[in-house]
């Protein structure tokens, strides 16, 4: 596996977190000049793991927005681009209609793609499949225009068409990338919410 060379601390989270989001289990910190010696305790090799991190104690009801292909392949199942999907965009409410759900509005929060197992995975591919669309939906704020690594590559059509995932993270931390101005550090599903409707999505109210 090849190395990274970090410039800074802000450096370092941000291959953590890129680690943590590609369902590793972490990263290992090592100086340039120290060699690899087994079982060695000592400091110049430093494991950190996502596991290590707990200090957010709720959890966070979130809708799926959208989808992301992955490249993970015993996630990639070979019969059409939806069961690609391994990684999706999650949000919060700002209002709900649950007569006009397409004038809703939906907050993009965070990306997730962690705490489920292929089996939960295959059954959200499976519930959703017909539900997707390549167009970004009304709901979604217009203004809302992600970089290239947080665009979705679809979007659920309509929001109570889609899947409240239950979510719990090491922190809730400032974001320029999000319209909440915040987002969820390490995010994982605790659970498939089957029983809850779309409209029982964690509010803006909720997240302050």
């Amino acid at each position: 596996m090849e190395g990274i060379q970090v410039r800074d601390f802000p450096h370092l989270c941000n291959e953590f977190d890129l680690a943590i989001m590609n369902n590793a289990e972490g990263i290992i910190l090592k100086s340039l000049d120290v060699e690899y010696f087994p079982n060695d305790r000592s400091t110049k090799w430093i494991k950190l793991k996502g596991d290590y991190v707990e200090n957010m104690t709720d959890t966070c009801d979130l809708l799926i927005l959208g989808g992301y292909y992955g490249t993970d392949s015993h996630r990639v199942e070979k019969f059409d681009q939806y069961d690609r999907i391994s990684h999706f965009l999650v949000g919060v409410a700002v209002r709900i209609d649950k007569d006009q759900p397409k004038n809703s509005i939906i907050l993009p929060f965070t990306k997730v793609g962690t705490g489920y197992n292929d089996n939960e995975l295959s059954s959200l591919r499976n519930k959703l499949r017909n539900n997707w669309t390549n167009k970004k939906p009304l709901f979604i704020p217009s203004n809302w225009n992600p970089g290239v690594n947080d665009r979705p590559d679809i979007y659920i059509d309509n929001p109570k068409d889609s899947i409240i995932l239950e979510l719990k993270a090491a922190e809730i931390t400032p974001s320029n990338t999000f319209p909440t101005d915040y987002t969820l550090r390490f995010p994982r599903v605790e659970k498939i919410r089957w029983n809850k409707n779309w409209d029982e999505v964690m509010t803006t109210e909720d997240l302050k």
